[in-house]
């Protein structure tokens, strides 16, 4: 059975491209050293999402299940910074002046090939692996720049890849040092592993899904490109509506972003490349809808 749904994956896997995109303190994981990883068409209906966000949401959080990805506060990440499971990743493309303390860099572009599409499944789990990440990990992702897409994509992949516990990190800088996260100036190295994944193909929706299961389409690209051209049906849901300030709308907020969808049929998201759908596709099961993750450029493809 493992099998099968291992080369389900690789057979969906090359739908997806990416998007080509305090004080000092030592590192105190055992096994990190040193500087990081250097690298890696009918007229528009849109979502009204006018309404002001409610209060946040304070409710405990939860190891999520399988396949899930949750957000977690600067608050809630300092609760379990000495839990030995938690590893930190700054997901980005080249180095920032500091870092949460002990965070290795991972870089996207480490997840694509030369010509911009996903790697194989064997390859991601030996980036995640090389990195020092492993399945049984707490992996929280964050970046400078959480609307890029870069910490949802990553987190989305190591999702796909059947990871037991994603976290994407909430707000600012700011707000990470005014909740007292420690902060240093290089990454830190992590000792390699190796990353056993247990695929998830339903996060990923493939052509013919989207033609003949007829999901419901959200397009996360900005008004200007869903007007230019888009998936017959589709709805367009700018990326950018589903945060506020550099943050995540909380889940009030979520809610009336997403008011014209119904939580009980799936929803498949796209985007160019798949970084800005993810950030959506990221809110979407955030708050408890069947989401999948699709890309502008497979439909192309698939019309020529």
């Amino acid at each position: 059975m493992r099998k099968s749904k291992f080369g389900t994956i690789l057979a969906f896997m090359t739908v997806l491209a990416f998007l080509a995109s305090g004080a000092d303190a030592g590192c105190d994981y055992g096994a990190r050293a040193g500087p990081g990883l250097v690298w890696l068409i009918s007229s528009p209906v849109i979502l009204d999402d006018s309404k002001e966000n409610g209060p946040e949401n304070d409710a405990e959080l939860d190891r999520p299940d399988c396949g899930s990805v949750v957000k977690i506060t600067p608050e809630e990440l300092c609760g379990i910074l000495e839990d030995e499971r938690c590893v930190i990743a700054y997901v980005g493309n080249g180095h920032c002046d500091s870092y949460i303390e002990g965070s290795l860099l991972l870089p996207s572009k480490g997840f694509l090939r030369q010509d911009k599409t996903l790697k194989s499944i064997p390859d991601l789990t030996q980036t995640l692996g090389f990195a020092g990440i492993s399945e049984d990990n707490i992996l929280v992702t964050y970046s400078d720049c959480l609307s890029c897409g870069d910490p949802t994509f990553v987190s989305w992949i190591v999702a796909y890849l059947g990871h037991g516990d994603v976290r994407v990190l909430d707000g600012t800088r700011d707000d990470w040092i005014a909740a007292g996260l420690p902060m240093q100036k290089s990454p830190c190295v992590m000792t390699p592993v190796e990353y056993v994944p247990n695929p998830i193909p339903e996060l990923l929706a493939d052509y013919d899904f989207v033609v003949a299961d007829r999901p419901q389409l959200v397009d996360a690209r900005i008004a200007a490109d869903f007007a230019k051209g888009h998936i017959e049906g589709a709805v367009n849901l700018e990326y950018s509506r589903v945060m506020e300030g550099g943050r995540i709308k909380d889940c009030e907020g979520l809610a009336e972003v997403f008011v014209g969808l119904d939580k009980s049929l799936p929803v498949v998201v796209y985007s160019k490349r798949g970084g800005r759908a993810s950030i959506v596709w990221f809110m979407l099961q955030e708050v408890g809808y069947d989401a999948r993750l699709y890309t502008w450029q497979d439909w192309l493809e698939h019309q020529e």
